[in-house]
């Protein structure tokens, strides 16, 4: 079963937290030393079907579903489900703490930050890096390193969503050296599927058989591997944008994307883990 976004503060009451989650696209954290026992309260319950509004449970499938099931027959659904997937853009800063605190297993997926950034730009997402400035822990344990950068650059749009981007992903690129989290590229998602969804289920420790391949296979084969999903940013990000936000990413230590649209090795990523 698949759940969509539950720290949406749009749909989801989250629990209190300071500094407080104030808007859709605020990034409650939390390190992993944390003890909060209302968020732990809370990500369980996430699990145990206490959110099974139509944002989480449908956002997905909206198109595909014809009529939308009770409640109780959604949270029957949940339990009976062999394996249950939560997408949470929004956990990004909390994946140390879920990991450390083995209340899921975390797969951080990261995609190039032109990419990110063009996408959460057609949107309309505004991207402000001022709760994470706000966040005393977060400066302490993270961000005072960069401060200098983050005051030189911190000026247009661009260069505020490409040091959002890094900070986003700077910290649970950080946990992952020590915690078990399991680091992914969307890129390669993309283009080596099915060599990373075998990574993707090792870590997981789920049990596909052959049937269930036979059955992914086929869908990963009636999609062309097409770069052109993956090149959509450069026909149609501004050039001045791009230098912008690879200019940020490179001086926040986050060099393992360029102009091209895949990593430019790969094996950058290891220096996290």
């Amino acid at each position: 079963m698949k759940l969509f976004e539950p720290l949406n503060p749009d749909f989801v009451r989250l629990p209190p937290l300071r500094p407080p989650v104030r808007t859709t696209h605020s990034r409650p954290y939390l390190p992993p030393e944390s003890s909060s026992l209302t968020w732990s309260l809370f990500i369980k319950s996430i699990f145990a079907g206490f959110f099974l509004n139509d944002w989480v449970v449908y956002t997905y499938a909206a198109p595909k579903i014809k009529q939308k099931a009770p409640r109780w027959q959604r949270w029957q659904q949940l339990r009976y489900a062999e394996h249950v997937v939560v997408k949470a853009i929004r956990s990004n800063l909390l994946v140390g703490w879920i990991a450390a605190r083995n209340l899921a297993k975390v797969v951080f997926i990261i995609r190039h930050p032109c990419a990110t950034i063009w996408s959460q730009y057609q949107q309309g997402w505004q991207m402000s890096i001022d709760e994470f400035l706000a966040d005393k822990k977060l400066l302490q344990d993270h961000l005072h390193p960069y401060l200098p950068i983050i005051h030189q650059y911190n000026r247009t749009e661009w260069q505020q969503r490409a040091l959002f981007w890094a900070i986003d992903n700077l910290v649970p690129l950080h946990y992952a050296r020590t915690l078990p989290l399991l680091v992914v590229s969307y890129e390669q998602l993309v283009l080596n599927t099915e060599q990373e969804l075998q990574r993707v289920f090792s870590f997981l420790e789920w049990d596909v058989d052959e049937q269930t391949w036979t059955h992914l296979r086929q869908r990963i084969h009636a999609r062309e591997k097409r770069i052109d999903i993956l090149e959509r940013w450069k026909k149609e990000m501004p050039a001045e944008a791009v230098a912008d936000i690879l200019q940020i990413t490179h001086a926040m230590g986050l060099d393992m994307y360029d102009e091209q649209p895949t990593p430019h090795a790969f094996d950058l990523f290891t220096r996290w883990l």
